[in-house]
């Protein structure tokens, strides 16, 4: 059983956005502080060699991270070196993006009674069927695999201790530097939260990675592999073998699963594949 946990809204100083997640936060009935944010633009050579390992990023991604993916996965590490350093038993970690619903601040955090090392606010991602009750209301399910977005969750000591190790070296977005199905991470049933990202510095710097040339046969491999493209094979290949029976057939598994999640997560080039299969697979 945990108290109500403090809040880390990690943030850029300075940024507009922390006058919006403070008039969500005056709601919050516990604690919460800021965290200000590494800006990736400002790490000079050395300090960027000291803390990111190009070849471990793209061995992991297939491609190099921006100078703000590194700067997130900086800044997320900071907050696991907080909560590890003042001894908390959990803590909540926000982006200043955030915008919080009604059911986060009805979620019953003190009913947490058993071992986790995260619990993610943002419900789309691949998880297993059978959820885990959490009270009358509300639900959890273990990932299964994807789990997007470091926008907001609940991480225990453990779970802060496991990814502050992970990210002694940048190799992986903040999301995670550890796989979801390797670690005690649930998500939620219902999305606590959005994600208003239509300013985000991260996702123009992929974007910006996204439409540049490629050359040689590395550079191919990194073009075709960019972005999340990874995750659209084996996790949701057993994701249908699991529950097929909820599907016509795997072009009706196709329509309703892969292409949301495509439209969501690909780059442009991959977008107008998307919008060419979609026409053909999609039915009146």
């Amino acid at each position: 059983m945990i108290a109500l946990p403090p809040i880390f809204v990690i943030s850029l100083p300075g940024s507009p956005r922390r006058n919006a997640i403070a008039g969500h936060l005056a709601h919050w009935r516990g604690r919460w502080d800021f965290i200000d944010a590494v800006n990736g633009y400002d790490l000079s050579r050395k300090e960027l060699d000291a803390v990111y390992d190009v070849m471990l990023t793209r061995r992991a991604i297939g491609r190099s991270m921006s100078l703000p993916e590194i700067g997130c996965a900086l800044s997320h590490r900071i907050a696991y070196e907080r909560i590890l350093r003042d001894g908390l038993d959990s803590a909540i970690v926000l982006e200043d993006d955030a915008v919080l619903k009604d059911a986060f601040f009805r979620y019953p955090f003190e009913q947490i009674d058993f071992a986790f090392d995260v619990i993610s606010f943002y419900s789309r991602a691949l998880v297993h069927a059978k959820p885990e009750p959490l009270g009358p209301v509300f639900a959890l399910h273990r990932a299964a695999g994807y789990a997007p977005y470091t926008v907001g969750y609940l991480v225990s000591a453990r779970g802060a201790a496991r990814l502050h190790d992970a990210t002694a070296m940048i190799s992986y977005e903040a999301d995670w530097p550890i796989p979801p199905e390797r670690m005690d991470l649930f998500v939620c049933a219902e999305s606590l939260l959005e994600h208003s990202a239509s300013d985000s510095t991260i996702e123009a710097s992929r974007a910006a990675l996204s439409a540049r040339p490629f050359h040689g046969p590395g550079s191919l491999r990194e073009w075709i592999t960019e972005g999340n493209m990874q995750y659209l094979t084996v996790p949701l290949f057993i994701h249908y073998l699991l529950r097929r029976d909820s599907y016509l057939d795997a072009e009706d598994y196709f329509r309703r699963e892969i292409l949301y999640r495509a439209r969501l997560m690909l780059p442009w080039r991959y977008r107008l594949l998307d919008h060419v299969v979609g026409s053909r697979t999609r039915r009146p």
